[in-house]
């Protein structure tokens, strides 16, 4: 009976997640592998249970994890929104942003982190999709 009610309620998370997603989101989850979207989800709600002193700890979040699930975010401002929820320190970022091979100044807060890395992430795609004529108004 437990596993009924698991299921049911694992219906019920996924059938919410379809309804708030956009049109871009669901041809993204078309193309994607169900392992792929589980391991995002995993390590996404690893980064939002951990503690506040423990979220600004670089050890504590897979940073893989965090760039994967950005690989499904349909805009700049979601991808902004996506990094400020995981409430990550300015050395976090860093790190976040070396493994893309960003370059990192002294001086970049963590604002201007955010914005390099969602740029890196998720402008090339975006981008290349406006050159294609795809994308809607964003």
């Amino acid at each position: 009976m437990a596993d009924k009610a698991k299921l049911a309620k694992l219906l019920r998370a996924l059938a919410q997640i379809v309804d708030s997603s956009s049109e871009e989101e669901l041809e993204a989850l078309q193309r994607s592998r169900i392992s792929d979207l589980v391991t995002a989800d995993r390590h996404s709600k690893k980064a939002r249970r951990s503690t506040p002193s423990s979220a600004n700890s670089p050890d504590s979040v897979d940073i893989s994890g965090i760039l994967d699930s950005m690989r499904y975010l349909s805009s700049r401002a979601a991808g902004v929104a996506f990094l400020e929820r995981h409430e990550l320190n300015k050395r976090y970022l860093e790190q976040i942003a070396r493994r893309l091979d960003l370059p990192v100044l002294r001086e970049d807060n963590t604002e201007r982190l955010i914005q390099k890395i969602v740029e890196a992430t998720i402008g090339p795609r975006l981008n290349s999709e406006a050159i294609r004529g795809e994308a809607s108004s964003r």
